[in-house]
């Protein structure tokens, strides 16, 4: 059976001020967190379990490189402790009244099999 397998995560986060954007001080993670799957859908399902995203906002190489097939990135705003920030969190933000990070994860995937990249499988 053909599988992708992604070993890692890069993580890149900055606090996002809704007035203001972005401040300076951006922080990039490593996290251990192994994916294997068997369809491009398996592997939206695990990265929607891990950052609380929703599967649609996934995007398969975000930067149409061809060198970058098998790369996967989802951006979702977070609250202090990590987790993804909801509806009201948000509303709190705009308002002033809650610090949110934006937070950016990369996912690359490696190939076991003979599938040429993400967007073809």
């Amino acid at each position: 059976m053909k599988k992708l397998i992604c070993k890692s995560v890069c993580k890149f986060s900055e606090e996002d001020r809704f007035e203001d954007g972005c401040i300076m001080g951006r922080f990039e993670h490593k996290i251990k967190f192994e994916i294997i799957a068997a369809t491009l859908e398996d592997i939206k399902i695990e990265i929607a379990d891990l950052t609380g995203c929703d599967k649609n906002d996934i995007i398969v190489n975000p930067y149409y490189l061809e060198d970058e097939v098998n790369r996967v990135e989802v951006v979702v705003y977070e609250d202090k402790t990590g987790q993804a920030a909801n509806n009201h969190q948000m509303n709190k933000w705009k308002e002033g009244d809650l610090r949110l990070w934006l937070c950016t994860y990369t996912f690359y995937f490696e190939l076991i099999g003979d599938i040429p990249n993400l967007l073809e499988y």
